[in-house]
């Protein structure tokens, strides 16, 4: 009897809910270790626990540890009106906007150069407004708003909701990594009127080489710009509801005789930088579409200007004449011109004060973006010239006329390559991978280029004696990569790569086989493969955290939207 009226007055006090006991500050710190599971699961325990686990300073932080920011949508109406954009008689000159593959001469002794020819007429194909999978709990960070279906919610929060934005954003990561999206289209080729003129109300009459997606200063709305062979920059309103989004709502024209190959956008200072095939860097103005500044001549280009990328300080442009030149972004005066490719420099990549850069010679170049110093060179980087560069350090994917993408970490020395001969166990005849040539440097770049590789490694909370993961036997010796999450052959792209870009989790890619795939950056697995947007040879691709945009030869402007049937308005792009 003792032993029961004993366990009958210790038993409610083995039964108190000590969080509760505790106060709100204690309460929420022990929160705070739980995970997202684990703290939805505790908001269904009674109410007190319901408090602690819906405040907004534990989902705050679980956002912003995956770098999502809260938004506060504009409010005024935006004025809608279609401009008019005339007509431009002068038929423009070709250039596809790639350069040459150095030569080299294959065992017949005869030499190899790039192929153009067009894809295969055949593809697979894929149901435009349904491709419903089920989510597979992955991860996935980028930076844009949808165009696509619903009209933000006019009764939008006063205060941010991190719990509702963390849901959002893992519901569009989910989606985009198992291709849940619904396929619409910007604009299709204009067709000639029967009165034998040509109508530009709905955008680009001819080839779209480059897009560059921003979001406007002032009003925080997505923005889209396209260039093309039409020597027109067109401006594209990606806020509107649908049907409204078939003419752009700018023009910058005028200036570029011949195509204009590349583009990208400082929203901060107010410019739009563009690239052509006359040889012309031209500054616009966002504001009034009306030309700063041309570059050309002495303080030029001497061929056609591939590609165009700029920061907060500085704008980079690479070349068929095989160079590289920095301008300084405010000044509009040339700082320094970077010599040292062998072919043409088809594209290029900042991040931070580092510029690399990849050319026809099969190799990659990092440069110090403030004295112009070459810091390394990289060679053996893919078997034929390279077409397409992202870099964000320490991270660098490329992809190349040799039909692969290859992602490779500084510090570390892993990576991962779609090529398969990389993942056997002797390669035949190809050169070794990534060959660092240190020999070739002064004592100066050498040290500059430890110290940045040391800085990164310790933002990256690597020791000194890491590598990077992988498991022993599974581990490419040549890429980095873990041969068993490597794509099937049959699923690589079949042309050359056009584009790569990148973000915290995935890596996306487009090629002149007319599709987009989506690669797990960490590991090289293909995720999604995107088919039936394009009917010919794809560009440009760019992304954020709703929507994939790309571009090609057919003219469309094709959005793969990962936000159907949510309001993003709130999500920071």
């Amino acid at each position: 009897m003792q032993l029961g009226e004993i366990h009958r007055r210790v038993l409610p006090m083995l039964q108190m809910d000590i969080v509760s006991c505790l106060p709100m500050e204690i309460g929420l710190h022990v929160f705070s270790y739980l995970s997202v599971d684990t703290l939805l699961a505790a908001s269904l325990v009674d109410r007190q626990w319901n408090r602690l686990a819906n405040d907004q300073g534990l989902w705050r932080g679980l956002c912003h540890a995956n770098k999502w920011e809260w938004r506060t949508p504009y409010q005024d109406t935006l004025d809608r009106r279609t401009v008019q954009i005339p007509s431009n008689p002068q038929a423009p000159a070709v250039d596809e906007g790639f350069g040459d593959d150095e030569p080299e001469n294959d065992a017949s002794g005869s030499a190899v150069v790039l192929s153009m020819a067009n894809p295969p007429d055949t593809k697979p194909s894929v149901d435009e407004t349904s491709t419903d999978s089920a989510f597979s709990a992955r991860r996935l960070v980028l930076r844009h708003s949808s165009p696509a279906v619903l009209l933000s919610n006019p009764k939008l929060p006063c205060r941010p909701d991190y719990k509702a934005l963390y849901r959002t954003r893992t519901i569009l990561r989910r989606r985009l990594r198992t291709s849940n999206y619904r396929l619409t289209t910007l604009h299709d080729p204009i067709h000639t009127p029967l009165n034998g003129g040509t109508d530009h109300r709905g955008g680009h009459t001819s080839t779209i080489y480059s897009l560059c997606l921003a979001s406007d200063p002032r009003t925080s709305e997505p923005t889209l710009y396209t260039a093309s062979r039409d020597q027109r920059i067109l401006q594209w309103n990606l806020s509107s509801p649908a049907h409204s989004r078939s003419s752009p709502t700018k023009v910058f024209q005028g200036v570029h005789v011949g195509s204009v190959l590349s583009i990208c956008v400082s929203a901060t200072h107010g410019f739009l930088i563009s690239g052509g095939s006359d040889g012309q860097i031209v500054i616009w103005s966002l504001r009034t579409a009306l030309p700063v500044k041309v570059l050309e001549g002495r303080d030029g280009h001497y061929d056609s200007v591939l590609c165009v990328r700029c920061d907060e300080e500085r704008v980079v442009s690479c070349s068929k004449d095989r160079t590289l030149r920095i301008y300084d972004l405010l000044s509009l005066k040339p700082l320094h011109t970077l010599r040292s490719h062998r072919a043409a420099v088809n594209s290029l990549a900042l991040s931070n004060s580092l510029i690399v850069s990849a050319s026809g010679d099969r190799s990659l170049r990092l440069w110090d973006a403030e004295t112009g110093d070459l810091l390394r060179i990289f060679e053996g980087h893919h078997t034929r010239g390279l077409a397409s560069i992202d870099f964000s350090m320490p991270h660098i994917v490329t992809g190349s006329s040799d039909r692969q993408i290859r992602l490779f970490d500084l510090c570390t020395h892993r990576g991962w390559s779609t090529d398969p001969w990389r993942h056997q166990a002797q390669p035949l005849s190809f050169p070794e991978s990534h060959v660092d040539m240190t020999g070739l440097y002064s004592a100066a770049a050498n040290a500059q280029f430890s110290a940045l590789i040391a800085a990164a490694r310790v933002q990256a909370g690597l020791s000194g004696a890491e590598t990077g993961g992988g498991i022993a036997g599974d581990v490419c010796e040549l890429c980095g990569g873990d041969r068993r999450v490597m794509p099937p052959e049959n699923r690589v792209h079949l042309d050359l790569v056009r584009a790569v870009v990148m973000d915290e989790d995935v890596v996306v890619s487009a090629s002149y086989d007319s599709t987009i795939k989506v690669w797990d950056k960490k590991t090289g697995a293909l995720l999604s493969d995107l088919v039936s947007g394009h009917t010919g040879r794809i560009f440009g691709v760019a992304f954020d955290c709703t929507k994939i945009v790309s571009c090609g030869e057919d003219a469309r402007i094709c959005i793969w939207d990962f936000s159907f049937g949510l309001d993003t308005a709130f999500v920071k792009l």
